[in-house]
Formats: structure tokens, sequence, C-alpha cells
């Protein structure tokens, strides 16, 4: 009779593990897309406030933004990391994400208002824009969707 009873055991053991470890993958799992899903957005908002801090530099002669990678566009692609540009330095900030899946949009002032060698006057805005299109690590057994659109916005006024 003592045999029956450890079988019996064993199986209600096996049982409960079996009804249980799903749970515990899926927690897990959870835990660990939410954490990667917060550390893409925390390096677009960084890469947003680089890139606009580097547009900030370039305001010295205004000429600066009419020079390719640093002209005002929307949804521009990432070429490669150049800290002297307002692209590359966003590029040299991602370098843990895809740049694929990565565009910029930039507004700056426009250099064909001022004289050439002349700075860009203090209040005027540049804005950096990063659209970084999340798709999730884990494959889900629901459809969420293809992606997310994680956007990091920075902008500030010339001095």
């Amino acid at each position: 009779m003592e045999a029956g009873r450890d079988c019996r055991h064993a199986a209600q053991g096996l049982l409960e593990f079996a009804l249980v470890l799903p749970l515990f993958l899926t927690m897990v799992f959870a835990i660990i897309e939410f954490s990667w899903a917060i550390f893409g957005y925390s390096i677009v908002q960084s890469a947003a406030n680089e890139g606009v801090r580097r547009a900030m530099v370039l305001n010295r002669p205004a000429s600066n933004y009419g020079l390719p990678q640093n002209m005002s566009g929307g949804a521009q692609p990432l070429t490669g990391c150049d800290t002297k540009t307002i692209l590359g330095t966003v590029a040299c900030s991602v370098l843990t994400l895809s740049a694929s899946r990565i565009t910029v949009d930039v507004n700056v002032p426009n250099p064909a208002n001022y004289v050439s060698g002349q700075n860009v006057p203090a209040g005027h805005t540049v804005s950096v824009i990063v659209h970084y299109l999340y798709a999730p690590l884990v494959a889900y057994a629901f459809d969420f969707g293809t992606g997310y659109t994680m956007t990091g916005f920075a902008t500030a006024q010339t001095q």
C-alpha cells in the first residue's frame, strides 16, 4: 500500500509542476520583454537628447545646418556613427538597437535665412524626434501586431 501511495504523490507533484510551469515561464518572459522595452525607450530618448545637443553646437555658423545629415527633414534614416552631424550623433547613441528600425525628424533654422558665416541668433528652436519601431523579443501566442513605435523627443533654443 505504501508503494501505491508514493506513485500518487509523485503524479500529483508532476501535475502541479505542469500546471505552474507555463505561468512561471510567462511571468519570466513578460519581465524580460518589459525590461527590453523600457531599455529601448530609454535609448531612444537619450539619442534624441544627444541629437538636439549636437544641433545646438552646430548653430555657429548657421551654414552648418545646410550640410547633409544636419538639415531639417522628416523620417530621415540613420546612415552611420559620426559625432560631427546630428543624424550621426543619433546613430552613435543607438548602437544597441537596430538602425534600420529608426528614423529621425530634425527641425533646425533654415540656413538660407542667414548671411554666410553668420551665427543663428538666440531664441530659435531646434528639435530632434527619434522614432523606433519596437518589435517584441518573444513570439507571442496572441497577435499583438508587428511592432510598436517608440518616440523620443528633445527640443532646445539657440543661445
